[in-house]
């Protein structure tokens, strides 16, 4: 019963930061929507992967530690689909 509990605990662990990128991902998906709508649309291919990387920037201005670090990781990773998908290879 031991390794079970273990195993849960080592589970768990993995699971809390993994859905932190996943949650900044998602909110660079919201920030890049939201900026592109109301604030300025970037005239140049590849524009919209600007957005993450200026709410990344934010984040980390006002949030430090692990879970801004994660968050940021995601937001990046989201930045640079978006950056993926607007020279077509994606």
């Amino acid at each position: 019963m031991g390794s079970l509990t273990r195993g849960i605990s080592r589970t768990t662990g993995l699971v809390a930061p993994a859905l932190i990128v996943v949650v900044g991902s998602l909110a660079a998906t919201v920030v890049t929507d939201t900026m592109a709508d109301n604030v300025y649309e970037i005239p140049f291919k590849g524009g919209d992967a600007a957005y993450p990387l200026i709410a990344t920037v934010v984040l980390n201005m006002f949030m430090s530690g692990n879970t801004a670090r994660l968050a940021s990781l995601g937001m990046v990773a989201s930045s640079g689909s978006e950056l993926a998908k607007s020279y077509g290879l994606i």
